[in-house]
């Protein structure tokens, strides 16, 4: 994962930006994000999701991440859309799709917040339980 920008125009009507905003807008990319075959649909592919939206989550607490985007080769647009993501554009030249999740908003994390730091409980992440909370 990386921290990254996008356009606002890119993004504005799929989260929701306010039309005040000129400047880009901070966000977390993945950049790689992959499961062996043989552990395809045997849940590792969700932990590293989940994980990703805690990190999310997280730098939207240090530095004010608005979104989780991903270049998505074709064959996993279905996979992101599972947890969220939004299909946003597939470049001219490129052989991967945009897509976009909508980091929750603080007063929506709060509902999570719990379940997230079991989650970092369990793969001993204390560190990220304290930012969290």
């Amino acid at each position: 994962m990386s921290v990254a920008t996008i356009e606002r125009a890119t993004i504005e009507d799929e989260l929701n930006i306010s039309s005040s905003i000129k400047y880009s807008i901070p966000a977390v990319k993945i950049t790689k994000l992959c499961v062996f075959n043989s552990f395809c649909t045997k849940g590792v592919g969700t932990v590293l999701m989940t994980f990703a939206n805690i990190l999310a989550v997280v730098q939207q607490k240090k530095i004010g991440c608005r979104a989780l985007i991903v270049d998505s080769k074709p064959e996993a647009v279905e996979f992101y859309k599972h947890f969220g993501f939004i299909e946003i554009d597939k470049e001219e030249n490129s052989d991967t799709i945009f897509m976009v999740f909508d980091i929750p908003k603080p007063s929506k994390i709060n509902k999570i917040v719990d379940d997230m730091a079991e989650f970092c409980k369990i793969f001993k992440q204390d560190d990220l339980i304290d930012i969290l909370k």
